[in-house]
């Protein structure tokens, strides 16, 4: 018995989640559908960017390192560093002791449905001062997984 199946000899799963394509239609798509319906809400905001940050392992069944993850795709490094603040915010968020600090800002009609020249309501600020919105990161990092999970399906 393999550890990923069943004593019957079928595809274990988590709640009918048993595969990484399962993990982004049923939690990460979905949960960043929300995040751009509401790019304001915290609530939002950190489902999102953790379940983006946790695809990582569900699709290469290990912890995300950013040397690695260079490694195996060379020409991300923008993903990367948007997969590393992801790290930093989901166990920030876990262990209420967040390496970044996440600062709110509310700008009224200005959703993910615009450009990226509008102010966004969720700033990441990171390393002395840089800042970088959640939509960016969020875009980012969900971007690499649209390309990459449409690589899983056609396997």
């Amino acid at each position: 018995m393999s550890p990923h199946t069943t004593p019957d000899g079928e595809p274990s799963s988590l709640l009918g989640i048993r595969n990484a394509i399962d993990f982004y239609d049923q939690l990460a798509f979905p949960a960043y559908q929300d995040f751009l319906s509401r790019n304001g809400c915290p609530r939002h905001a950190l489902v999102a960017i953790i379940l983006a940050y946790h695809m990582y392992e569900w699709a290469h069944q290990e912890a995300f390192d950013k040397g690695k993850f260079l490694e195996r795709y060379p020409k991300h490094g923008c993903e990367a560093q948007c997969l590393e603040y992801a790290r930093l915010l989901a166990n920030g968020s876990k262990h209420f002791n967040p390496k970044v600090k996440v600062e709110t800002r509310k700008q009224n009609g200005f959703s993910s449905a615009f450009s990226d020249a509008y102010q966004r309501p969720l700033i990441v600020i990171i390393d002395h001062g840089k800042e970088i919105s959640f939509d960016t990161i969020l875009s980012t990092v969900m971007g690499f997984w649209n390309l990459h999970v449409e690589e899983l399906r056609k396997r």
